[in-house]
């Protein structure tokens, strides 16, 4: 548990450094330029039906269907008792489908609470919302709602596949290929600045963190439930 208040307060003091020099210095708005290439036109565009669906809603339908599956897996192993599915199966399973459901939950409640606006709707990109950093104070109503990334979780949740699959490097390879590939998108676009999406990674890496500590610990209380009941049989 000492770990994990540690991570805490490791990831919340990057969060601040990152806020401080992507927001407060400008990084973020430094890196959004290159992409914007004037007249509302961005380095790729929304309305291109083919990028959008390669990578907003590909990506989205084969992580849900990745989730479906591990829910059925679930209910099969609990109406049917499919004993080859072991606790550590089903702790992964239900793993998976923890980050995969509450990571975008929590950014999408987060986003309530932040006047982070989208870079296509700032005045400088041709849109009509003054540009403001997270802790800055401001009086004008503001209607952002794009702080932290939320597309971007989807793929983000994938890290969970680092922490239950044997083989990493395809887990590595999926986390990377989802993660990037949804959140640089929503970039080139306009939607995020790369500071929405780092905040978004470390969100991820908190909350598989915190739910490895609560399998784990699933794990090794039923592994010593097991070794007493063994132990019972053992007198009999």
């Amino acid at each position: 548990m000492k770990y994990l208040a540690k991570l805490t307060l490791a990831l919340g003091l990057l969060f601040l450094i990152t806020i401080y020099i992507f927001q407060d210095l400008q990084w973020d708005l430094f890196i959004q330029n290159y992409f914007y290439l004037g007249e509302r036109i961005w380095f790729i565009s929304n309305k291109n039906s083919i990028w959008h669906e390669v990578f907003y809603k590909i990506p989205k339908l084969i992580i849900c269907i990745m989730i479906l599956i591990c829910i059925f897996i679930l209910l099969k192993n609990i109406f049917f008792r499919d004993s080859k599915l072991s606790r550590k199966d089903r702790n992964n399973c239900l793993h998976f489908i923890a980050a995969g459901l509450s990571l975008p939950l929590i950014v999408s409640l987060l986003k309530k609470f932040t006047h982070i606006s989208c870079p296509y709707d700032l005045i400088r990109y041709g849109g009509h919302e003054i540009y403001y950093t997270l802790f800055e104070s401001h009086t004008e109503s503001v209607s952002g709602y794009c702080f932290p990334a939320g597309h971007a979780s989807g793929g983000l949740s994938l890290l969970s596949l680092i922490y239950i699959l044997q083989n990493k490097k395809i887990a590595w390879g999926l986390f990377i290929i989802f993660s990037l590939g949804m959140g640089m998108y929503q970039t080139f676009n306009g939607a995020h600045f790369v500071s929405h999406f780092l905040t978004t990674l470390y969100i991820s890496v908190l909350l598989n963190e915190y739910l490895k500590y609560f399998f784990s610990k699933t794990n090794s209380k039923n592994l010593k439930d097991n070794v007493r009941i063994n132990n019972v049989k053992t007198l009999f």
